[in-house]
């Protein structure tokens, strides 16, 4: 594997790493706002946040035992996005010990001796499945409107943020469910563990190119 190779796939492995770990640690997967109640809830695998804004304050409010009791395919995405990222780490590490122990050149026009990058393409293309199991898992079960909504579980800080969305929904006349519509939308961590795939992805094939 020549320098311009040996160079970009560790590049792509570095960046699909902090991208996964960031989108899998992160908070940003879905926001769904429901602007009239002012309320508003972002979902992460780890913490599920919910903000209620009442005048010029913000009640907000993270709890990580909702996303532990999320319904089962909600597990499934955190195992899935977890052993993509350690895949990846496996393979960021095996990468370097391997380019780091290839000898120097002493020439400048001397052929770079071959360096296996076998192993390490190996496990970032089990990254890059696991990540792309577990960013399809999610996408598919969001797109079936599997339930998502947990603010009535997140505590308020301050009562009276939470007064005045019960005072509102108690307003709302019966016979108008579309009045406490809820707005879903992706959000950056689901795109961020996106670019981790399509880059850990890139890798793998660098590899093989270079390989061929």
């Amino acid at each position: 594997m020549n320098l311009k190779f040996r160079v970009l796939t560790m590049t792509f492995m570095s960046f699909a790493l902090i991208f996964l770990l960031v989108s899998t640690m992160s908070t940003g997967w879905r926001m769904d706002t429901e602007s009239r109640m002012n309320v508003y809830t972002t979902f992460g695998m780890w913490r599920i946040c919910r903000d209620i804004i009442f005048g010029a304050t913000v009640d907000h409010n993270c709890l990580s035992s909702l996303a532990n009791a999320a319904p089962a395919w909600y597990q499934v995405v955190r195992a899935f996005m977890v052993i993509a990222v350690i895949f990846n780490l496996i393979a960021f590490l095996l990468g370097f010990k391997t380019l780091s122990l290839a000898p120097a050149l002493k020439r400048r026009n001397e052929k770079p001796p071959a360096t296996p990058m076998l192993i390490p393409a190996l496990f970032m293309f089990l990254a890059t499945l696991f990540s792309l199991l577990g960013l399809a898992t999610f996408g598919i079960a969001t797109a079936m409107n599997e339930s998502l909504y947990f603010p009535e579980k997140l505590p308020p800080t301050w009562a009276n943020s939470w007064a005045q969305v019960w005072a509102k929904l108690n307003s709302l006349p019966s016979d108008r469910p579309d009045l406490r519509e809820i707005v879903s939308k992706y959000g950056y961590s689901f795109a961020l563990g996106w670019l981790g795939f399509i880059l850990a992805l890139l890798s793998g094939v660098i590899n093989i190119i270079a390989k061929s």
